[in-house]
């Protein structure tokens, strides 16, 4: 009986060390395998980089001014977004780049300036009149809920204020000039609480 059982704990002790050297191979196939994983994401993302951003003076475009960027990033979101037949119904009307407008701009990061050139879309479309998810409305003198209406005493041009983002802390809002001849000026985008032409 002891010899049984001594000869079957003798057998359960090898299938153990069985199992346990074949847990250390598969550990350490595992390990190797995430190795592996590691180098091929970082030589991925490196190729990315690579491919992204062209050698130094090469497809590199280089712009004379602030408004000349607005323009060439106001343009390139437009026809991104319209095909060659809505662009006919959907045309970019006249539009003028204020002195604060591209700085305002270029302070944000890549995905709020995205967005920033789909709004000036909106904008320079005349669509904001009919989304509401732009919520627009002029930018008020005071927080007052009668106050008047920012205009700017030199043209009459009236200050109006869209949305760029919505639900997030901070939402960055557009803010423009509605000439008397429907003519856009955009001044500059701002967070939500600064209520300032």
């Amino acid at each position: 009986m002891i010899g049984a059982l001594r000869t079957r704990l003798d057998r359960q002790e090898v299938e153990m060390r069985a199992v346990l050297l074949e847990n250390a191979e598969l550990t350490h196939r595992l390990d190797e395998a995430n190795a592996e994983l590691r180098s091929l994401r970082a030589s991925a993302r490196a190729t990315a980089r690579h491919k992204a951003s062209p050698p130094e003076g090469e497809n590199r475009i280089v712009f004379a001014s602030n408004e000349e960027w607005v323009r060439h990033e106001i343009t390139m979101a437009w026809m991104r977004r319209f095909s060659p037949e809505d662009r006919l119904s959907q045309p970019l009307a006249g539009f003028i780049i204020g002195p604060e407008f591209g700085a305002s701009v270029r302070a944000l990061p890549c995905h709020l300036q995205a967005k920033v050139w789909r709004c000036a879309v909106d904008v320079a479309t005349g669509r904001w009149r009919t989304c509401p998810a732009l919520a627009a409305h002029p930018l008020r003198a005071t927080a007052a809920a009668h106050a008047p209406d920012v205009v700017r005493a030199a043209d009459g041009a009236r200050c109006m204020r869209v949305s760029v983002e919505a639900h997030t802390p901070a939402a960055r809002r557009m803010h423009f000039w509605l000439m008397t001849d429907g003519t856009v000026e955009f001044s500059r985008v701002v967070p939500h609480d600064n209520a300032t032409a």
